[in-house]
């Protein structure tokens, strides 16, 4: 039989275990134990009894988590430290290679590892006896590997299997779908070490204030834009009212003029207006023209001169019957009659 040029395979991804650490095949050997419970109390009992034998001989142990939690058999991986790859931290799971193949069904199997050959007995897809060859073994090897596994165990019951017959060699592939659950308690407490849980509780402590303090920028960048775009649209209606305002007057203007059955009587009467209001920064604040009767405010008038304003206009063409008084915002208030012939208003 000829040997197979070893291929190397990139570690499974395990889910919440971070950077996984794969002990050769050749660097472990696995016991099989008869257990009255393998409850969690049941396993760590075991575990502190495998590290108690093992702690002079630079090993460590790996208990593959069981199928149920009454009595039974327990396998326990034993591997050497030295064969963890790059010195793996503290805090870095590592996992046996012999148990991170995929599971067979009935029979044997010999499979192709990182660094040799591994001849394995399964029962109902429970590993049973495994052996290890640096080279694919022969005829004597085997032979030897599964008399030794008939006495110690018992090889299962299957009359169509044939056991002195070496199998094929084959390349397993990984497990898959594994999670930190699945490799037991002593890797969950390699990855959640107190030093990382404390870490962990304060992200979680600290996750909140940080989305809070996320959505208050937000929501103040909101108030800000809705503030903004208020302040534009209400800047927006001032110059539309004032629009209206001056579209009003200019109609009401409009209007009057239009009433009235010359526009030249206005024109005259407002040139009489300015002719009689000798100072120069007053200014008309306000005209209303109903029919003949006009009504109009002067702004910023300051002359003392109310009567003589009034017989000025009085000695006009354009006015008759005026009347001129300051209202309380200090405006020369004039109203009068205009377009209306003098003999007419006399009558």
């Amino acid at each position: 039989m000829n040997r197979i040029t070893p291929i190397p395979q990139k570690a499974p991804k395990v889910r919440f275990a971070g950077k996984v650490a794969i002990v050769a095949r050749s660097r472990c050997r696995m016991e099989r134990v008869w257990m009255p419970s393998r409850n969690r109390e049941g396993l760590e009992a075991a575990r502190l009894q495998f590290q108690h034998n093992t702690q002079t001989s630079n090993e460590i142990v790996f208990i593959e988590p069981p199928a149920s939690a009454g009595a039974g058999y327990i396998n326990a991986w034993i591997c050497q430290l030295d064969g963890l790859p790059d010195k793996a931290g503290a805090n870095q799971v590592w996992i046996p290679e012999g148990f991170l193949r995929q599971p067979g069904t009935t029979g044997p199997r010999l499979i192709q590892c990182q660094e040799g050959y591994d001849g394995q007995v399964w029962d109902d897809g429970v590993l049973i006896s495994t052996r290890w060859w640096p080279i694919p073994p022969g005829r004597d090897d085997w032979r030897q590997f599964i008399d030794g596994t008939d006495a110690v165990i018992g090889l299962p019951e299957d009359p169509e299997i044939d056991w002195i017959r070496i199998p094929d060699i084959e390349m397993v592939a990984w497990r898959h779908n594994l999670s930190l659950y699945n490799l037991g308690r002593e890797s969950v407490a390699r990855v959640f070490s107190p030093l990382r849980l404390a870490l962990i509780a304060i992200l979680l402590l600290i996750l909140p204030f940080g989305l809070l303090a996320g959505s208050y920028a937000r929501l103040s960048l909101y108030i800000a834009q809705a503030n903004s775009r208020i302040s534009e649209l209400s800047e927006r209606n001032d110059t539309i009212s004032q629009a209206q305002k001056t579209a009003l007057a200019d109609r009401t203007f409009s209007e009057a003029m239009d009433a009235n059955n010359s526009s030249m009587v206005l024109v005259d009467a407002l040139s009489d207006l300015r002719t009689g209001v000798p100072q120069t920064d007053a200014s008309i604040s306000y005209l209303n023209l109903a029919d003949r009767s006009i009504e109009v405010r002067i702004r910023d008038y300051t002359d003392n001169d109310t009567p003589a304003l009034v017989q000025r206009l009085e000695a006009t063409d354009a006015w008759s019957s005026v009347s001129a008084s300051r209202n309380r915002n200090g405006e020369l208030v004039i109203k009068g009659i205009i377009g209306e012939r003098k003999e007419d208003a006399g009558q």
